[in-house]
């Protein structure tokens, strides 16, 4: 199981695949947030898909049930302790294709809010112990309560502990002993065993005779490490009617070095897609001279259909994919098959290349066909297969569903392994020619934002200034005429942050922050003390706290009682995030913070958890767009991302106390994700936030909701890590002790739950 990364609902459950690679690292060793893939990239090929999603939570201790004490249903599944959903979840697992899906159930949970289950062992009777963390919170770097804990025995009603008596002396005594339940019981009972070598032979053997596959199964581990009969024993099990005992036996002998080509070749042909998968998975581990004909066998009878299957070919192949391809082009000679697609998708050989590029552009192929082949192009990630799309892309003879779907993958690139072709001429033209595209103007505009070329801008203010475009296109256009930092567009985003709605004025006024002309902190003093709208004004005020100088204007314009009152908090705001002492100082005295609405000192923390709060006002107050303003750095929507983590399930994670203590104390339990940092810079001055991607190409962080910098490594002076969060300290106080406590019911109440097999994610 793997934990969530806080905040985003993913814990998962999984297979492990030997030698498999399970995406929390994109290409390039990319992270979601930066590569903009899904959160584990099982799009890509070579990911191994996910089980079972089981959303927010922290996953602690596993064990698979071998006793006989709880129900049948319960043997040979996995009991999992879930300290975040304060669950003790059992994985009803069922095969599917080369590899599992699994049913939860919650098989022990409780209405403490302080039940945090860490582990989960099982008893030499069968019944299962639990340990309880027990703590309002959950996480190494948020403990509550260092000095308590429980631990509690589930067992059938009624039932009795017996005392456990272990003989190892004996047959029977040892025979009862593997048989064990408890690890370290059969442990023992392994130990003494292995010891004895062949002479433990004949009690082995007569375990195999024995209708229990789990007793089986242990003396088998046993019997391969003894020659002669032992071997046999292991081997004579490739032929067993039950696959998993056929799967037993080849890792078996893949652990004791035992003809495992041989094996093999017993094997290749089998009709268990379990049976392949763990071949595929063998063939790794031998050399190419033996691992070929296998792997073109197995990738022969691949389905088309199961992507579990695909992977472990490619675990497979790995090292030796361009070895495989021709004897795959004899095995498949048309000019295009949609499984040798799927196949060359997932191994990337690089001599494969020239053919999909030739495919891709052949028009005697269908639609479909060449759409096949674009999958398989742009996942080989070389240089030359993005160029080749972006040639594509800027043809004028192309058919437009194919265009799009090139401009798409392209644009997906462009944030991962093709990040050196950023300024590439050919890439700059696709671009320019999906900015003129309708269907794919707004994902060009998002790209360009990214790209900060100015070479876009003609076509980028064509469209800030056009009418017939929608506005979050015109939108996009502004911003990213900013990020170019080029000054020859700031007459135009001066008419814009004067003339037009307010939405794109603001835009315009942050674009023209971005760009820093010279005199920038007056034009913007002046924007801040005339009568534009508020929003405008106040976009103003966040640019000039940007800088030094800029809060300098600020606060000089409140000593001299200029600042106008609408705008206070926003230089409250900003005045004090600065960093520099002398600054903060003189702001902390001219823009003191404000106190609670109601300005009363919050009562004792016992009485705010235990009052009743209603649930739906506590929504509006999350919903405010002042006051705590929750919504604009947390999201309750699990597909849209946001500064802080998501809160979707938080209720489940946390009760009130834990919730409460996040709310006051922001500070005490930071998530490494979450964690703020200030970055000294050579243009910008002090920029503080969270870092959504720290690569050699590029830094950029996220200094809140609506604000992002990039910045090139060689313009960052120094990096400190604030011990801040970046959720306000004083948040209590933008609220009066009624809509505090009506929030954390609210906050209670959000307990999303997400069960969803793996392949589709």
């Amino acid at each position: 199981t793997d934990n969530d990364d806080d905040g985003n609902a993913w814990v998962r459950v999984n297979f492990v695949m030997e030698g498999g690679n399970f995406g929390y690292w994109g290409p390039g060793g990319r992270s979601w947030t930066e590569d903009k893939g899904s959160h584990f990239h099982s799009e890509l090929p070579g990911v191994v898909p996910n089980m079972l999603r089981t959303g927010a939570g922290a996953p602690c201790g596993l064990v698979v049930y071998e006793g006989k004490l709880l129900p049948r249903q319960y043997r040979g599944m996995m009991i999992h302790a879930e300290a975040g959903a304060r669950s003790i979840n059992t994985y009803f697992i069922q095969p599917e294709g080369a590899g599992y899906s699994a049913q939860v159930q919650a098989t022990v949970t409780g209405t403490d809010t302080w039940f945090r289950p860490s582990d989960v062992c099982v008893a030499p009777d069968g019944a299962v112990f639990i340990s309880d963390w027990y703590d309002p919170a959950v996480g190494g770097h948020q403990m509550a309560d260092t000095k308590r804990g429980r631990i509690y025995r589930l067992a059938p009603p009624g039932y009795k502990t017996q005392k456990p008596v272990v003989d190892l002396e004996n047959p029977a005594g040892l025979t009862q002993a593997l048989d064990s339940p408890a690890q370290s019981v059969r442990y023992l009972a392994f130990t003494r065993l292995k010891e004895q070598g062949p002479a433990a032979l004949p009690l082995l053997l007569s375990i195999l005779k024995r209708d229990d596959p789990i007793l089986k199964a242990r003396a088998l581990w046993l019997l391969g490490g003894i020659q002669g009969e032992g071997e046999a024993a292991v081997r004579s099990e490739l032929m067993d009617v039950d696959s998993n005992f056929r799967m037993l036996a080849l890792r078996i002998l893949r652990l004791y070095d035992k003809d495992v080509p041989g094996a093999i070749r017993e094997l290749r042909k089998d009709r268990s897609p379990q049976v392949r998968r763990e071949i595929a998975l063998a063939l790794q581990y031998l050399p190419s001279e033996q691992a070929l004909e296998p792997l073109l066998a197995l990738c022969k009878k691949y389905d088309g259909k199961d992507r579990w299957m695909l992977e472990a070919l490619g675990i497979g192949a790995r090292g030796r994919e361009s070895l495989l391809y021709p004897k795959l082009r004899e095995a498949f000679p048309d000019s295009w098959n949609s499984l040798l697609g799927q196949l060359l998708w997932e191994f990337r050989p690089a001599e494969a290349l020239p053919d999909l590029i030739s495919n891709f552009k052949n028009e005697s192929l269908t639609i479909m066909q060449r759409l096949e082949v674009l999958q398989a192009l742009s996942a080989q990630g070389l240089p030359v297969a993005g160029i080749s799309l972006a040639e594509f892309v800027a043809s004028n003879d192309a058919p437009q569903e194919l265009v799009s779907a090139a401009f798409q993958r392209l644009n997906q690139q462009l944030y991962s392994e093709a990040m050196e072709l950023r300024k590439n001429p050919l890439v700059i033209a696709a671009v320019k020619k999906a900015l003129k595209t309708s269907t794919l103007q707004v994902q060009a505009l998002e790209l360009a934002v990214d790209l900060e070329n100015s070479e876009l801008g003609p076509e980028l203010l064509a469209l800030a200034k056009s009418t017939e475009v929608s506005a979050e296109a015109r939108g996009l256009a502004i911003v990213a005429l900013g990020r170019t930092q080029n000054e020859k567009f700031l007459a135009e985003l001066e008419k814009i942050s004067q003339a037009e709605s307010v939405e794109l004025r603001v835009l315009a006024v942050g674009a023209i922050g971005y760009i820093k002309p010279k005199g920038l902190e007056e034009q913007m003093k002046r924007l801040v003390l005339s009568q534009a709208p508020n929003e405008v004004r106040a976009e103003a005020v966040r640019v000039l706290g940007r800088s030094d100088r800029g809060c300098i204007f600020l606060l000089d314009m409140e000593q001299s009682s200029e600042l106008p009152s609408e705008l206070r908090r926003a230089a409250t705001g900003v005045t004090h995030a600065n960093h520099n002492p002398l600054i903060k100082s003189r702001a902390q005295k001219l823009l003191p913070a404000l106190t609670s609405k109601n300005r009363k000192p919050l009562p004792p923390i016992r009485e705010l958890i235990w009052r009743e709060g209603d649930a739906e006002r506590g929504r509006k107050v999350f919903e405010f767009v002042s006051g705590p303003k929750c919504k604009s750095c947390h999201s309750l929507d699990e597909s849209k991302r946001s500064v802080g983590p998501n809160l979707s399930s938080i209720g489940k994670k946390l009760g009130k106390e834990g919730l409460l203590d996040s709310i006051l104390n922001p500070s005490n339990g930071i998530a490494p994700e979450y964690y703020v940092w200030i970055l000294r810079t050579k243009r910008e001055g002090d920029v503080t936030g969270v870092l959504l991607e720290d690569t050699s190409q590029r830094v950029v962080i996220r200094t809140d909701a609506n604000e992002e910098f990039r910045l090139k490594p060689s313009d960052i002076i120094s990096r400190k890590r604030s011990r801040l969060s970046l959720m306000p300290e004083d948040l209590a106080g933008t609220m009066t002790e009624q809509q505090l406590v009506d929030l954390l019911e609210f906050l209670t109440t959000l307990k999303k739950d997400i069960h969803q097999a793996s392949a589709s994610n």
